[in-house]
Order: structure tokens, then C-alpha cells, then sequence
């Protein structure tokens, strides 16, 4: 597995050092370690104020560029335990798309960010950084709040090809001690059964209810299996209601310490195919720990 740890030298950046330094410790993966040095923009209708600095301050593009090196070099270091291949990338210009084009040339298979950097904002909030990587890149996005080891793992599993991606990475992981994984998949009202036939027509309402129950379990217990086949302690949990909702739920009841939920579900609107859906967007923003954006690689045409 191929990894981009983007770091800004904050507490919340450095909240993947749990993840790199457990979860993600394996000889055969590889970390990259990344930080963007702002670039000032030029615009006709409103140019940045930081390009006089950038222009006519003596050593001024030196003195930052100097400074992002350090950084990378010093985050570099906390990895000095790691079995994986760790190097090193420093970008110039504007932190999400840099870190999207990073990821796209290096082929990475996940983005690792904080929830947010150097802002006064409170631990849960979601900085814009994060979120527009989450949104836009073409692979998995973990955003990572506190400085906790993960020990409980909630899967919000649905079967779509998002979901499985999810499924897959949890699978190829050796958990770590103490670690347990619970999978939950919610009936939701209206929506058909996450495996309904073409024209499917209940006669009643409970039956379509017991329907999407019954296809709900079974699709956790399938996803289960392959969990516990993986090595992992795992279990089932059914929801019900609207999923964004009783993922955030499930997450607080079983104080989860990361909940990994595909970027597109099952019933995403066709709008939705290429960037994020409305119930991870929710998830990740919403959520009081770390959240797995997982995303399937995506063929183009």
C-alpha cells in the first residue's frame, strides 16, 4: 500500500502517527511524507496580498521553501521506527490540489490528513483542506481526529464497489492487539433491499421492511466473514432509519475510534458518481473520531 501522510506540523496532522506506527506498519507498504509550502495567487480581479511578500521581501520564497523542508524532515523522523519505505515529497502552491495531483502521480492508494491544521477551531470541526481532499481525490481519504491508537472499527458496508474497496483494505490489514471491527448496514426506509430484484413490488409494508432487514444482515454477515477470515474479532449491527444518521449513531454507541464508509453508496445519485455522497459528507463531518473515506480505483471513459 502506497500512503501520502500529509502533515503541516500540527497536533491534528500528526494524528496519523497512531495509524503509521500501527495500523498501517508493514514492510511492504510505502509512506510519503508531504507538506505544501503556500504559493501566493495572482488575479486579475483580486490579487493576493502575500505576493508583495513573496516578490519583494529579500530571501522571503527561500526562507518558506527552507521551512517546509525542515518540517518534512522533522515529521520524517517520527517514522523512524516504521518498517514501511518512508520518503519524502514537498509541494508548492495550494494544499488540496497538490495533495490530490501528489497522490494521482505517485498512484497512492490513500491520503492520510488531519481534521484540520493551525486554526482555532474546536478538534471537532472539519478543516477545508481535509474536506476538499476527501471530496475530490481520486483515492481513499482517512481524516484523523486525536492522537488516539484505533482499537474499535465501525464499517458502514452497503456492498457498492466503495464499500467493498473498504472491506478489502480492513481485510488486507493485520489488526493490531485489542482491536475489533463491527459492521453495520442500515435498512432504509422507502429505498429498495440493498439486493432487490428487478421490479421489485412487496405486497405490504412490513414485508418490505422484513426484506430490507433480512438483505441488511445479510450483507453485514457476509462482510463479517471475510473480516474474521482476515484475522480480525467481528460483529453485526443492523440500523434503521436514514443512514447517515444511524452510522453517526452506531459510531457514538459503540465509541468508535474510526468509521470507514465508501465514498458512493449503493443508491448515490448519478450526480454523485464522481465526488462524495451526501451520507459519508455527512459522516465525515459530523462524526467525534477518525473517518475512511474509501474509494475503488476508477477507470475513465
Amino acid at each position: 500500500m502506497k500512503i501520502v501522510w500529509a502533515t503541516d506540523g500540527s497536533a491534528g496532522s500528526e494524528g496519523a502517527l497512531p495509524y503509521l506506527n500501527g495500523l498501517f506498519n508493514r514492510r511492504d507498504n510505502e509512506v510519503i511524507v508531504t507538506a505544501v509550502a503556500p504559493a501566493p495567487l495572482l488575479s486579475a480581479a483580486r490579487p493576493d496580498p502575500s505576493m508583495l511578500l513573496w516578490h519583494l521581501v529579500p530571501g522571503y520564497r527561500d526562507r518558506v521553501a527552507s521551512e517546509v523542508t525542515d518540517l518534512v524532515v522533522r515529521q520524517v523522523g517520527l517514522l523512524a521506527k516504521s518498517r514501511a519505505i518512508v520518503s519524502s515529497a514537498v509541494r508548492l502552491g495550494s494544499a488540496p490540489p497538490e495533495l490530490i495531483l501528489l497522490a494521482r502521480d505517485e498512484r497512492a492508494d490513500l491520503i492520510i490528513t488531519g481534521a484540520r491544521g493551525h486554526t482555532p477551531a474546536s478538534e471537532i470541526l472539519l478543516g477545508s483542506v481535509s474536506q476538499q481532499v476527501a471530496t475530490n481525490a481520486d483515492c481513499s481519504v482517512l481524516v484523523v481526529r486525536g492522537r488516539k491508537r484505533p482499537a474499535r472499527v465501525l464499517l458502514a458496508y452497503d456492498g457498492s464497489v466503495d464499500a467493498e474497496a473498504g472491506l478489502a483494505l480492513l481485510s488486507s490489514l493485520a489488526p493490531t492487539k485489542g482491536m475489533e471491527a463491527v459492521v453495520t448496514t442500515v435498512a432504509e426506509p422507502v429505498m429498495p433491499p440493498l439486493d432487490a430484484p428487478p421490479g421489485w413490488a412487496p405486497d405490504t409494508v412490513a414485508e418490505a421492511d422484513r426484506w430490507r432487514k433480512t438483505s441488511a444482515r445479510r450483507h453485514a454477515q457476509a462482510a463479517v466473514r471475510r473480516l474474521r477470515a482476515a484475522g480480525w474479532t467481528a460483529s453485526t449491527h443492523i440500523g434503521e432509519g436514514h443512514p447517515g444518521s444511524a452510522i453517526l449513531q452506531a459510531a457514538r454507541e459503540m465509541a468508535a475510534d474510526l468509521v470507514v464508509i465508501g465514498a458512493r453508496g449503493i443508491h448515490s445519485p448519478d450526480e454523485e458518481t464522481r465526488g462524495m455522497g451526501g451520507i459519508p459528507r455527512q459522516v465525515l463531518e459530523r462524526a467525534a473520531c477518525s473517518v475512511l473515506i474509501s474509494r475503488a480505483p476508477r477507470t475513465e471513459g
